[in-house]
């Protein structure tokens, strides 16, 4: 309104398109505790999917003698309600909500049973990966105790959401350092859905066959500069897929082509969940889109997100843009944008 130096804003009295405030909140404890969408819980309560009506704006244009407009919805039946006014819609302008895992259900509800123009998966160039950082740290920011041993800092809730956050990606990367000192399973247990591609940084292929890394019902793809051809035989011998990957100059193994990599073997998505060393490479090269990260309400003596050796510390500081927070239980998940300033 502000760039077109004129514009209108009408409210309507509308909470749960057209039920009420009260009814909202019956058919949200339905969608909570029933596990119904935000159309079958109105029905349930014996209301229309949408009672709305538009007599009331389209009163206020004629009062303004406003006849043609550029109308701000995703929802063709206001587009409909105005034309059948004789009111000229010259142009309706999409809002493109970000997408996460808390509305993605319920935006998608809106597409596929009311219609509605919302852009779910925004358009990508074929073999373009997109990359989540995705961690749970304590208040002061560290992830794991002084002596590295790991520590569950992520409540019921949380660990549920990051289950969630694996099913929605293509492959998961973690570095050889949290395989072994970590020996976690990647795997789906507190949530149902596909398994993501496990993937390993590990460049002098340090990888024990006795991790439980190789129960994961798909076997790991492990990027090594190493050309051990006796380690490399017997990974490949328990199913691990080897791919060669060149040193940088600072003798680490070169993300952009592991990411190149990932993509030619049809990878469209991935999360990258640790150690740090690793974060903060993916941090630092600019390759990350999105940042989760779960916040538990401690305060631990221990290691810090950020590595901070010479060679893989931000060469600047980063910060967080198109914040959004969620409170699951006690812990805070905060979601955003990485922008090097």
């Amino acid at each position: 309104i502000i760039e077109n130096k004129s514009g209108l804003i009408i409210y309507l009295k509308q909470e749960g398109r057209g039920i009420g405030l009260l009814n909202k909140l019956k058919a949200y404890t339905l969608q909570d505790n029933e596990n119904m969408d935000t159309v079958e819980a109105n029905l349930h309560l014996g209301h229309e999917i949408d009672s709305r009506t538009y007599e009331d704006a389209i009163e206020m244009l004629r009062f303004f003698n406003i006849q043609s407009v550029q109308l701000i919805t995703n929802n063709p039946e206001k587009i409909n309600a105005l034309k059948a006014a004789n009111i000229t819609v010259k142009q309706f302008i999409s809002i493109h909500p970000k997408v996460n895992t808390f509305n993605k259900n319920y935006l998608e509800t809106k597409n596929e049973k009311l219609n509605h123009l919302i852009q779910l998966h925004p358009k990508k160039s074929l073999g373009e990966l997109k990359i989540t950082a995705a961690y749970a740290q304590s208040i002061n920011g560290a992830i794991s105790l002084d002596n590295l041993q790991p520590v569950q800092l992520s409540n019921e809730d949380s660990l549920v959401l990051t289950h969630k956050l694996r099913a929605e990606h293509d492959a998961i990367l973690v570095g050889i350092n949290t395989i072994m000192q970590d020996d976690p399973r990647l795997t789906l247990r507190h949530y149902s859905g596909t398994d993501p591609q496990p993937c390993i940084l590990d460049t002098h292929l340090n990888l024990d066959i006795e991790k439980r890394i190789f129960k994961h019902p798909r076997k790991p793809w492990v990027f090594t500069a190493s050309t051990d051809t006796n380690k490399i035989k017997r990974l490949e011998n328990h199913g691990a897929k080897i791919f060669q990957v060149e040193l940088t100059e600072k003798n680490i193994i070169h993300l952009k082509q592991v990411v190149h990599i990932l993509e030619n073997e049809g990878m469209r998505s991935l999360i990258v969940e640790g150690g740090k060393k690793v974060l903060t490479r993916f941090l630092d090269e600019q390759l990350v889109s999105t940042c989760i990260i779960t916040i538990a309400p401690v305060f631990m003596n221990g290691t810090n997100i950020l590595e901070k050796q010479t060679k893989f510390r931000l060469s600047s500081d980063i910060i967080l843009e198109n914040i959004q927070t969620h409170l699951l239980s006690n812990n805070i998940i905060l979601e955003g944008s990485p922008r090097h300033v």
